[in-house]
């Protein structure tokens, strides 16, 4: 009995969540995708035959989190990730 108490708890927690939570009628997206060239240009003062792939790729990494927190701070989230270019979506304002 004890079990079913708890059960149909989690259920009406759950249903009554749910429930009010209306699904935007439209979206907005934007693809971005990351240019290592331009990262690598960075890197070295437009040296670009002296850059490592390594390095574009260490450098890609040290900026994704301030890249994508940009981004989730206007609103944006990600719906897919394909090497180096993102899919983002938010809802459009009525």
């Amino acid at each position: 009995m004890r079990v079913l108490v708890i059960l149909a708890t989690i259920f009406l927690i759950i249903g009554g969540c749910t429930q009010n939570i209306k699904p935007p009628d439209k979206w907005e997206y934007k693809v971005v995708t990351i240019d290592p060239m331009a990262l690598s240009k960075r890197l070295r003062n437009d040296k670009v035959s002296q850059v490592s792939q390594r390095e574009v790729l260490q450098l890609i990494d040290k900026e994704r989190s301030s890249f994508l927190t940009g981004y989730g701070e206007k609103g944006w989230e990600i719906i897919a990730v394909d090497k180096l270019t993102y899919t983002f979506r938010r809802p459009i304002s009525s």
